[in-house]
């Protein structure tokens, strides 16, 4: 119980830090004070437990499913999660939560019919109190790494059943929750009733922190079956064909999810490469939108051509033959349009990014050495030669040069991925059986 105070306070006075400068820059950064302000104290009051107003209905209505997603990655693992639950628990109101405000418009655009799309409660036991009796779940499924102990332990507290999907223990991770495994361990026995894992290198470390073997499924990665050939991401791709003006014999290099000091790197290699091979078109996708300014100095300064693609309607194709990447929700789409992809967060110690969406659209790819967070996928990507690694920035260009010559090996990478993603599917389904067999007692 004094834990439980001593976080509370402490968590307190960080979310007043964060509320005090979001309302900062909530207010002067857009320039039209009143709506900042508005949005900023929406955004707030749904941090603080409360629901959209239009969403108050919930709590007289009994019982709902509630769905916790982080960012756009987990936002994207959950879609066919919460779809199956919608389908299996028609009688359920599905409440969905996110941490970001990246996620929070993902989720507002591809959770379908969700009652209510809100911001997770902050993590204080009040704050999580006043939220679980507007909601009352029945069942929680946390997605990936998401753990927050008053939202875990009050929920079931509170006779929710608690599922944690598509968990990955990842070096960090694991080095993490070993550091605190008393106390993570205390959570989680409270707290969680099954865990479903990405991969037996995951049971076995959940196990190796003190997780009972029969609370652990492995289940797969469900990004493999949110990962559709065809459908709304291919027509989207058409549409961007169309918009940004490609040509038929461009060839199109997209870097998704860069980072500082990758942009630099790529930008060289594309301004050497450009030389070689006029009709070589770079679309650069920084992953923070904050970022975007930046990066369109960075590129000002190679004295480069650009337009982003807020603005693509302006683009010259003559002349405009880097496209920067300043929307949300657009990457795989774009990803669609390319034909060799970098994935960023590898040249430098972020961990990598999303290997999977370029692989399910069936593009030859390649990374740096820092892909720690995406071990599992990335061995087995390079087992089955469906993507490159290089060891270091200099290896950068020759390997893109390689693959715009190599016609044959870019195809053969690219197929590669694409069947190693259609070899993969199920998880899906696997953790609905999970789901069922924990909860079918309330369906």
């Amino acid at each position: 119980m004094r834990l439980r105070l001593v976080y509370d306070i402490v968590l307190s006075i960080i979310f007043a830090g964060f509320a005090v400068g979001a309302t900062i820059r909530a207010l002067f950064a857009g320039g039209n004070i009143l709506e900042g302000w508005k949005s900023i104290t929406k955004e707030l009051a749904q941090r603080l437990g409360y629901l959209p107003r239009a969403d108050g209905h919930l709590q007289d209505r009994g019982q709902s499913i509630w769905i916790h997603a982080a960012s756009v990655g987990e936002v994207v693992a959950a879609k066919p999660i919460a779809d199956e639950i919608q389908r299996l628990y028609p009688d359920y109101d599905l409440v969905f939560t996110t941490v970001t405000r990246a996620g929070y418009r993902m989720a507002q655009t591809t959770i379908k019919g969700a009652k209510v799309v809100t911001y997770v409660p902050v993590d204080i036991s009040w704050v999580v109190r006043r939220f679980i009796k507007r909601v009352n779940p029945r069942l929680l499924v946390l997605l990936e790494s998401e753990f927050w102990p008053n939202l875990i332990t009050l929920t079931h507290a509170a006779s929710g059943v608690v599922i944690v999907a598509n968990r990955q223990m990842n070096d960090n991770s694991y080095n993490k929750h070993k550091r605190f495994q008393r106390s993570w361990l205390a959570i989680a026995k409270r707290g969680i009733d099954h865990f479903c894992v990405q991969s037996p290198r995951d049971k076995e470390r959940l196990i190796d922190l003190g997780i009972q073997p029969d609370g652990i499924t492995v289940t797969g990665n469900t990004k493999f079956d949110s990962l559709k050939p065809g459908g709304d991401n291919a027509q989207h791709s058409q549409r961007l064909l169309a918009e940004m003006k490609l040509a038929a014999d461009d060839l199109v290099l997209v870097a998704g999810s860069t980072h500082a000091n990758e942009e630099e790197v790529i930008i060289t290699a594309y301004r050497e490469l450009s030389r070689e091979f006029p009709q070589l078109v770079l679309i650069l996708a920084p992953r923070h939108m904050e970022r975007v300014a930046d990066v369109d100095k960075l590129l000002a300064k190679f004295d480069l051509a650009v337009v982003r693609r807020s603005a693509i309607a302006k683009r010259n194709p003559d002349r405009d033959r880097v496209i920067l990447l300043d929307t949300i929700g657009e990457l795989m789409a774009v990803y669609g349009l390319a034909d060799i992809v970098f994935v960023g967060g590898s040249l430098v110690p972020v961990g990598g990014h999303n290997v999977l969406e370029p692989a399910a659209a069936g593009k030859a790819m390649l990374f740096g050495p820092h892909m720690f967070n995406f071990k599992d996928s990335v061995e087995l990507l390079l087992e089955r030669q469906a993507a490159l690694q290089v060891r270091e920035e200099g290896e950068i260009t020759p390997q893109i040069r390689e693959l715009i010559t190599n016609e044959a090996k870019r195809h053969q990478l690219g197929e590669n991925a694409r069947q190693f993603i259609e070899e993969n599917r199920g998880a899906v389904a696997k953790t609905l059986r999970v789901i069922q067999s924990r909860f079918s007692h309330q369906g």
